[in-house]
């Protein structure tokens, strides 16, 4: 990704459109969820080609990569060079949080026959929260970016944490 971003040169999206891209690839990739389920047709001693599980990680893989470094960058660029550590620390528990969660959703799916209707009915949850979040940052994308002041194209680097009294 880092390579396409680099050859895209001045057409590189801005970070808030991939983070749109991200959760778009979430969305995709809950779908293949989505479609395994199908395929299992509401009996779960049917087995599903490995194919759908492959490329559901694809693209969380794909997913991840539009959003867990972008954001980090984010944070390090916006956030004050006072809060930074804590803001970063922040995100890490945003992180950790989601994956709670994600375990207690995943408790949700239960066993025996509701487990297919149950997974169905959350894997498109997923994706459709995956494509309307992505929809949504994409349209806010280009507001986003002003509402950055600028911090786009910045980076913080340590000289000007050492040029703030941190006091």
């Amino acid at each position: 990704f880092a390579a396409m971003w680099t050859k895209l040169g001045s057409k590189e999206p801005s970070s808030p459109k991939k983070f749109a891209f991200g959760l778009i690839f979430l969305g995709v990739a809950f779908l293949f969820m989505v479609g395994a389920t199908l395929v299992q047709g509401g009996d779960s001693s049917v087995k599903v080609s490995v194919m759908w599980l492959i490329f559901t990680y694809l693209f969380l893989v794909f997913g991840e990569l539009c959003l867990s470094p972008i954001g980090l960058s984010l944070v390090s660029k916006l956030a004050p060079v006072k809060f930074l550590s804590l803001l970063m620390g922040a995100w890490f528990l945003c992180t950790a949080a989601a994956n709670k969660i994600a375990g207690v959703i995943g408790g949700y799916i239960g066993e025996g026959s509701e487990q297919i209707n149950n997974a169905f009915a959350i894997f498109s949850g997923l994706a459709i929260s995956g494509f309307v979040a992505g929809i949504v940052v994409y349209l806010f994308a280009d507001k986003l970016v002003d509402w950055m002041h600028g911090a786009e194209g910045q980076q913080h680097v340590e000289h000007d944490a050492m040029d703030h009294d941190l006091t």
